[in-house]
């Protein structure tokens, strides 16, 4: 069983060529958080794995929400994976998710990380298409070397361009300074198709008079709503109407 959050697919296309490659299945922490159903029995499954993006050297809003409120039944624990992907460096995101899994009586057995491309484009450059495809193409070949070892049940205590201990406590101030959703523009492109809205993680868009507006003081910063937008009418700041949208397939 594989649980993971995706807001322009990479984690998405993460989960599902493992979950191909080890003959399992996926299942979005978004729904469970939607549906409100916060116990998974997971007593028949050998394995289980988090897949998920880094956002500010941690948990996105989304991963943290579901860690607080999941409860994990089982009588012998699985094994136990974490596949973070990350722009620039995934942090400490291991050390997030083991503390939320310590009160299930969970912990992390590997981590792994996976470059992907940063799609945090009010600082990240998405224009130039053939550097995007290479990264994601190296990816995928990590990707197939990270099923293998997971299929093998194999341990590792640390993953790939993991920062030092200290830097968790950088996490939490950081998101907080970019979680800024009242900075959100909309060009008059914009067609109120309600794209945005509907895919919104946490619900902080509401459509008025054929617009998005957000209504939340702090959303998770996904930029999904940007990203999504098929008049690409949606913009963060002076860099991303240059820096382009990312969706992959």
């Amino acid at each position: 069983m594989i649980f993971y959050f995706s807001a322009t697919g990479n984690c998405k296309r993460i989960a599902e060529d493992i979950a191909e490659y080890l003959g399992d299945r996926t299942l979005p922490m978004t729904e469970f958080l939607r549906f409100e159903s916060y116990t998974a029995d997971i007593s028949d499954e050998k394995r289980i794995g988090f897949i998920m993006p880094t956002y500010a050297y941690g948990l996105s809003l989304i991963a943290e929400e579901f860690f607080k409120k999941m409860n994990f039944a089982f009588t012998d624990r699985p094994y136990t994976f974490l596949v973070a992907a990350y722009g620039t460096s995934p942090g400490n995101i291991a050390f997030f998710t083991n503390k939320y899994l310590k009160k299930s009586g969970m912990k992390l057995d590997a981590r792994f990380s996976v470059k992907t491309p940063d799609t945090w484009t009010p600082v990240f450059d998405l224009s130039d298409i053939e550097k995007v495809e290479k990264t994601n193409r190296r990816s995928v070949r990590e990707v197939k070397r990270i099923s293998s070892r997971i299929k093998n049940c194999e341990k590792v205590r640390r993953m790939k361009m993991e920062t030092p201990f200290f830097t968790a406590f950088i996490h939490k101030p950081l998101y907080r300074m970019l979680n800024h959703p009242e900075k959100f523009t909309v060009s008059e492109s914009c067609v109120g198709c309600g794209i945005c809205k509907n895919n919104c993680p946490v619900g902080a868009i509401e459509m008025k008079n054929g617009k998005p507006h957000w209504i939340k003081t702090q959303c998770a910063m996904c930029l999904g709503c940007l990203h999504r937008c098929p008049k690409f009418a949606v913009s963060l700041g002076k860099n991303t109407s240059k820096h382009g949208q990312y969706l992959r397939k």
